[in-house]
């Protein structure tokens, strides 16, 4: 059996992450951190987990309270996975927020801004050391960053006008923008950092309106996580296939 990889999945209690989760736990032998805002939700997640896959060992799930709007639960977890690790071999930022707030055009930018791009960021800059501190052998040691092909410029370029989830999808042009950052800068330390669409999944985050399911969305994700080395750093891939920034 390969090594068990200890994996990270924040807004993990339901949706895209709880799938990855799933598949993660059960077809790749991780460990993963269920990361979300509220223990019970998670400890809820976990629970459902579990009964749904009779074999799997209670040790390969664990619920941990990360808030991307909130600094102290992002400090606090750094800090407990740093306590009982030591390490981490993978980062899924899969976490993310749009509310949409009708007439208030700044409230509504500066929301999903502030949960997308900065709490992302600073979830990921907590928890860089400890991803170089993982002896993990390839394919581990990564960061993938979940985002979408609404905030790619060059799709933007090529289609009509989109006001539909227009501060969602410029906060996923600015999440683009972190994830090139972090490429370059753990590009030396060996740690592969890659962006994924998921697709349009139904999810909470867009009513459930999503045409697919996440369960589906949610393999795009594992394969991002488990699949090729440092030859897919710094690259964007939706269905496998490469998505243009």
């Amino acid at each position: 059996m390969s090594q068990q990889l200890l994996t990270l999945v924040t807004g993990a209690n339901q949706g895209l992450g709880y799938y990855a989760a799933e598949i993660l736990t059960t077809q790749h032998n991780h460990k993963v951190l269920v990361g979300c805002r509220d223990l019970e939700k998670g400890k809820a997640a976990v629970a459902k987990l579990l009964e749904a896959n009779p074999p799997l060992d209670p040790s390969q799930l664990e619920p941990i309270v990360i808030d991307l709007e909130k600094d102290d639960t992002i400090t606090a977890a750094a800090e407990y996975i740093k306590t009982k690790y030591g390490y981490l071999d993978i980062l899924i930022n899969n976490a993310a927020g749009y509310t949409f707030f009708q007439d208030e055009m700044r409230k509504e930018f500066n929301h999903s801004y502030n949960t997308n791009v900065v709490g992302t960021h600073l979830v990921t800059q907590a928890l860089v050391p400890l991803l170089k501190a993982s002896k993990a052998p390839a394919p581990g040691r990564r960061i993938v960053f979940v985002s979408s092909t609404l905030g790619s410029v060059a799709v933007t370029l090529s289609r009509p006008p989109q006001t539909a989830y227009l501060g969602y999808s410029i906060t996923k042009s600015a999440l683009n923008g972190l994830a090139g950052y972090y490429t370059v800068l753990l590009k030396e330390d060996g740690i592969t950092v890659t962006i994924v669409c998921p697709g349009y999944c139904a999810t909470n985050l867009n009513n459930y309106s999503g045409t697919a399911p996440p369960e589906d969305g949610a393999k795009e994700l594992v394969a991002m996580a488990t699949q090729g080395g440092l030859d897919m750093t710094g690259k964007w891939f939706r269905n496998g296939e490469e998505v243009p920034w």
